[in-house]
């Protein structure tokens, strides 16, 4: 049997061994726009992984409004008749967008991935918008 007194305190470091290297993801926007602007020791991927998270953030902000667009007609429809189509197309389409996402990152250069982070907010806008055209004159 052991005493408290006897026993040896248990140190544990809880520093980040990565000292110096923040995550994108951690850093605020104009964190991220100084460090792109000052630091010149980051590699080509770094600077855009650094383009790519701003992007992503002012993507997935707009996404609300997108879904929105899709949302209010595929409800007005779905309160016409008792079917769950509205709500099987709404999930697609959510998987979708968030899929399309998670590969853009993939993508090598950055005019090819802030297009396709972009792409799905104007297909939903517009996919809203005939929606709504179409429920209008139902």
């Amino acid at each position: 049997m052991v005493l408290a007194e006897q026993a040896e305190p248990l140190l544990i470091d809880l520093k980040d061994p990565r000292k110096g290297r923040v995550r994108a993801s951690n850093r605020t926007n104009e964190e991220i726009r100084h460090a792109e602007r000052t630091d010149r020791d980051l590699s080509p991927d770094m600077v855009r992984d650094l383009k790519l998270e701003i992007t992503k953030r002012y993507s997935f902000s707009m996404a609300c409004l997108a879904f929105a667009f899709i949302a209010v007609p595929l409800g007005l429809g779905s309160r016409r008749r008792d079917t769950s189509a509205g709500l099987i197309l709404s999930l697609l389409i959510g998987t979708g967008y968030f899929l399309i996402s998670m590969l853009a990152e993939e993508l090598p250069t950055e005019i090819g991935v802030t297009s396709m982070l972009w792409a799905p907010n104007v297909i939903c806008v517009v996919l809203g918008l005939y929606l709504f055209r179409k429920a209008r004159f139902k």
